[in-house]
């Protein structure tokens, strides 16, 4: 894996606590969404996705929801979002979510659906 230094994503997920948030943890995140160039990579960054998506940190969700959207735009060429698995987290998400978590994944459902059609 060239675009993602594993250590280095380890590191802030390990230190981060579940229920808080940071800069970094946040920079974890877009470049997950953003850096994946091959199968190997998108997979990765897929299950550190959900990985992260299960912490009990709302805001977080709505980066993660962020990412997928990334995943959904950019990588599409490479991988499919997969919408068994993500339609589900984003519903929950958008339902628990306030402010501008919501408006996050409102503007993350939007790039979904205008990338991949799906009609949420």
């Amino acid at each position: 894996m060239n675009n993602f230094l594993v250590e280095d994503i380890e590191r802030v997920m390990t230190t981060v606590p579940d229920n808080e948030t940071s800069i970094e943890l946040s920079s974890v995140i877009f470049c997950l969404g953003r850096d994946a160039e091959n199968e190997e990579e998108y997979d990765y960054a897929f299950s550190k996705l959900l990985e992260l998506y299960k912490r009990d940190n709302e805001t977080v969700k709505a980066w993660v929801i962020e990412a997928f959207s990334l995943l959904a735009v950019l990588k599409r060429d490479i991988k499919k979002l997969d919408r068994s698995i993500v339609e589900p987290l984003i519903r929950t998400a958008y339902s628990r979510s306030v402010g501008s978590d919501r408006a996050m994944i409102q503007d993350a459902i939007d790039d979904i659906n205008q990338s991949l059609n799906w009609g949420l």
